[in-house]
Parts: C-alpha cells; sequence; structure tokens
C-alpha cells in the first residue's frame, strides 16, 4: 500500500482561531448568563 500524499494546498489555509470562552464574553460584556449556541 502506498503512502497518502500531502496536499501542499494546505499550505495556503489559514490557521484556525478558535472564538472566545463563554467566561470572556460574559466579561467583555458584563452579562451575567451566556448561552453557547454552537460549537466547533
Amino acid at each position: 500500500m502506498s503512502q497518502p500524499r500531502f496536499n501542499p494546498d494546505l499550505l495556503k489555509a489559514p490557521l484556525y482561531i478558535g472564538g472566545k470562552s463563554i467566561e470572556a464574553v460574559k466579561e467583555e460584556f458584563g452579562l451575567d448568563e451566556v448561552i453557547k449556541m454552537a460549537s466547533n
């Protein structure tokens, strides 16, 4: 079986930058409660 080949176009993809944590959103907007609507 042959080795999988690396796709060089992957090097052009932007790095993933995660969103803010619930605690960070609470602090930034002065909220007591935050509901997370989606997750990666």
